[in-house]
């Protein structure tokens, strides 16, 4: 080979090597995981110049990302938690290969700040999009809109339910139009975006521009279209209060009045035999709502007490008349010893009828109790499997419609794991699994006592639990408001 082309062929070999080595542009994350099944929800959030750039995961056992960054960026790395944090090793390398950090998922890596070294000159800035807007939204699809806020030709959308964070909603990069239809959404929801306008290839982008919240329509159901209505007494909204709207058994949305007294109105079409559950969450004595059908007639009405707030209600049948059932029906009372609901340890009774769920139920928040009537027809065989995650304090009764006892557990009888369930519950002729005598017969209260066994007065002894002794051995706490 001649000398002089085998100096330039080394000339260009140097070249392209210390570009890529001291011209680098990007930082470099490794990431690992041992047992190989990802990082279980932890990510690296990064950001540039305080802007959000993304999110760093690992979805297998191994997996490099790189960030791109122009000469004195600020790159900011914060380590977020996730199921497995012990299953995870990462390295962080910046523009000219010095290690940053590396290891095991640091306990808190929180803000990590690099002030890039990269020899890649900075671009013209971004400039923002502006007016963020919708068209044509429908009950599951919108057109999102927006104006360049230069001459740049590509923009990044993020979208998700309403008051998600930047970086865990749906990212679409690279837009070629100042407008996108977004699908797949639900009914009745709020949703919010986000729009950045992308300048070039080497990730110069601006900052995000959101969020633009907006609401899709309710669905035409194949029996109409169901109304709730919020209002508040005091004239004050809900506060931190909302209902939970669940359709068989799926969230649809949390629902609330943010201020006055209301109504605040949530329209959703519904199906035939579609089961709703309106699940309250809240403290105030104040809050209302109603729930009206099809036709526009009352089907629910709660509000709550000087002492309560309003009940939740469950396992409304969407657009069915109301029948009278032709043996009866089951009144399940929830409580809660501590006073902090069901919800928390994930509790709740599947209510099945002949071996097919009707509802679930529970006690949101509160010591109860939570009343909930369930209808028995001639015949039908009732099972309450009650279900949680961890231990807790929880109790259940249940009458017939004449007001005698059924059934009531407890969690203290059952080692604090939460009540057992019950099963093979028959109203007609008789109630299956327990003795007709006892079924008949109304028990008697033989005293009242507070926690310390003491004898006391229900009248004269307020904002306490109380034990309710009766005849037959069993035995009731309940507390008793000042009210």
């Amino acid at each position: 080979m001649n000398y002089n082309i085998y100096n330039i062929i080394l000339f260009i070999k140097f070249l392209l090597i210390g570009n890529f080595y001291f011209g680098q542009c990007h930082y470099i994350a490794t990431m690992y995981d041992s047992y190989g099944d990802g990082w279980n929800g932890a990510y690296l959030e990064v950001k540039r110049n305080g802007a959000f750039v993304k999110n760093l995961q690992c979805f297998a056992s191994f997996y490099v990302d790189s960030i791109y960054s122009q000469t004195g960026d600020n790159i900011e790395f914060t380590f977020y938690s996730g199921s497995w944090d012990n299953e995870i090793t990462f390295t962080i390398k910046d523009p000219q290969g010095n290690v940053l950090t590396s290891g095991p998922a640091p306990n808190n890596l929180d803000n990590l700040v690099h002030l890039s070294n990269s020899f890649c000159a900075p671009s013209a800035p971004c400039t923002q999009p502006n007016g963020l807007d919708t068209l044509n939204i429908t009950s599951n699809s919108a057109d999102i809109i927006w104006v360049p806020g230069g001459n740049e030709s590509k923009w990044n959308v993020q979208y998700g339910s309403n008051g998600f964070l930047l970086g865990n909603g749906t990212i679409i990069n690279g837009v070629n139009n100042p407008t996108l239809q977004v699908t797949g959404l639900s009914q009745s929801n709020l949703y919010d975006f986000y729009v950045q306008a992308n300048c070039d290839s080497n990730y110069n982008v601006s900052s995000w521009v959101g969020p633009f919240t907006f609401e899709t329509k309710c669905s035409i159901g194949s029996c109409g279209v169901y109304s709730l209505k919020l209002y508040d007494s005091y004239g004050d909204g809900w506060g931190d209060g909302y209902i939970q709207v669940k359709i068989n058994g799926i969230t649809l949305r949390n629902f609330t009045l943010d201020n006055g007294s209301g109504p605040e109105t949530l329209l959703f079409g519904v199906d035939s035999s579609d089961v709703i559950d309106l699940i309250y969450y809240g403290s105030s004595s104040g809050d209302i709502y109603r729930l009206y059908d099809e036709n526009g007639l009352l089907k629910v009405f709660q509000q709550g007490t000087p002492s309560s707030s309003p009940s939740s209600t469950f396992g409304i049948l969407a657009c069915q008349e109301t029948i009278t059932p032709s043996c009866g029906e089951l009144i399940i009372e929830m409580y809660d010893d501590f006073c902090d609901g069901w919800a928390v340890y994930g509790a709740s009774i599947d209510v099945n009828i002949n071996n097919v769920n009707s509802t679930n139920i529970l006690l949101p928040l509160g010591c109860g109790p939570q009343s909930v009537n369930i209808s028995i027809d001639s015949g039908d065989i009732v099972d309450l499997v009650y279900s949680t995650f961890y231990q807790n304090e929880h109790s259940y009764i249940v009458y017939d419609q004449n007001g005698v006892q059924i059934a009531y557990e407890t969690s203290f009888d059952n080692g604090n794991n939460g009540p057992k369930s019950t099963y093979g519950i028959q109203l007609c002729p008789i109630s299956t699994g327990y003795v007709k005598d006892d079924f008949v017969r109304k028990k008697k209260l033989i005293g009242i006592y507070n926690i310390l066994g003491e004898k006391i007065n229900e009248k004269t002894n307020k904002n306490q639990i109380l034990i309710y002794l009766y005849d037959d051995g069993s035995y009731l706490k309940k507390f008793n408001p000042a009210f």
